[in-house]
């Protein structure tokens, strides 16, 4: 099996410790996308970050006649939600879960009261 490019990419080094990950992605209803909207404006979490991958489509995202990647990481404190507004493949879905849960890990070696588990 030939294995895709997925990375994660902050803007700087990033200051949150032991992290929350919630990942919002279009579903039936789009209810992942409108609530990760959601939190995000009520939070007012800063865009910290986003995720390349050759499983996303190859879209830009336009917010505030500025373009945006469609797949983007926002955060502060101990919340980091992951924020797509493109539908994914499943393949797609496995490895942005399992990449989200290693960002928290290597948050967790920065902060090690955190015990956080992969379930894959």
């Amino acid at each position: 099996m030939i294995e895709t490019k997925l990375e994660i990419k902050e803007y700087e080094p990033s200051k949150i410790s032991k992290p929350n990950i919630i990942v919002g992605v279009p579903e039936a209803g789009l209810v992942g996308t409108i609530s990760a909207s959601y939190l995000i404006q009520q939070l007012k979490l800063p865009e910290t970050g986003y995720i390349d991958s050759e499983l996303v489509p190859p879209v830009v995202v336009v917010h505030d006649s500025k373009p945006k990647r469609p797949i983007r990481i926002f955060g502060r404190d101990d919340v980091v939600i992951i924020a797509s507004e493109v539908p994914l493949n499943p393949k797609a879905l496995i490895r942005i879960r399992g990449r989200g849960c290693k960002m928290g890990q290597d948050k967790k070696q920065q902060n090690p009261r955190r015990n956080y588990q992969c379930p894959f």
